[in-house]
């Protein structure tokens, strides 16, 4: 668990990440929503990462497709990725509490910060995995609702 919390980490890495994505432009489709739930407070920042393969998910988001940091509002957020290509995906989400742009983690990698991941896995000891999380992006577009965890 705490190698992945470690790898989250590197979540400056997210803004780094084109926001608009597309493999071919001809199968361009509507936007993915990903509303993001139950977040203990509207302080510092949500930073979402989409992922179109197991490789690198969750925690080594330079293997992310796109990123995006948004803020929160009476305890939600929504990050919305515009012309994704048609496809699998996987989101992973994080709430910075304190912008600091690092997944903070107390004693022995327990958390202090809330996370989730695209289809609401539960918690367990170390990440979530990609085929647990994943789903499939269509022509019409996606709407995800994600609820973090804290510890």
């Amino acid at each position: 668990m705490r190698k992945f919390f470690i790898c989250l980490s590197a979540a400056p890495l997210l803004l780094a990440v084109d926001g608009n994505v597309s493999r071919d432009e001809s199968l361009v489709s509507p936007s993915l929503r990903v509303d993001i739930r139950k977040l203990r407070n509207d302080k510092g920042i949500v930073r979402c990462a989409l992922f179109d393969s197991a490789a690198g998910f969750p925690g080594k988001l330079e293997k992310a497709v796109a990123g995006l940091a948004v803020t929160a509002r009476d305890g939600q957020a929504r990050c919305e990725f515009e012309a994704v290509a048609p496809g699998r995906y996987a989101v992973a989400v994080f709430h910075d509490e304190n912008a600091n742009g690092k997944f903070d983690l107390k004693l022995y990698g327990v958390p202090k910060e809330g996370y989730g991941a695209s289809n609401n896995p539960k918690p367990r000891v170390g990440p979530p995995r990609f085929n647990d999380a994943h789903f499939e992006h269509g022509e019409r577009g996606s709407n995800l609702q994600i609820e973090l965890h804290y510890w």
